[in-house]
């Protein structure tokens, strides 16, 4: 399975974030996170979330996930 069939995963079963924990979880490293946004494969909306170029980002759902005090 390649790398962005795998985010493409993670995306679905995470409301179209990728965190960069869970990405490393499933083989996918810091680096190639990197460099599959600098190939403008993925892009990167806050630290350590990414979205797939065809996802809308979803902004409250993003800061709901960097803080855990957000109601």
């Amino acid at each position: 399975m390649d790398y962005i069939t795998e985010l493409s995963v993670i995306a679905k079963e995470h409301g179209g974030i990728i965190e960069t924990k869970v990405a490393a979880q499933r083989g996918v490293s810091k680096a190639m996170l990197h460099k599959l946004c600098k190939a403008d494969r993925i892009h990167r909306i806050a630290r350590g979330q990414y979205i797939l170029p065809d996802d809308l980002e979803d902004e409250l759902l993003s800061i709901s996930r960097r803080s855990k005090q957000i109601v």
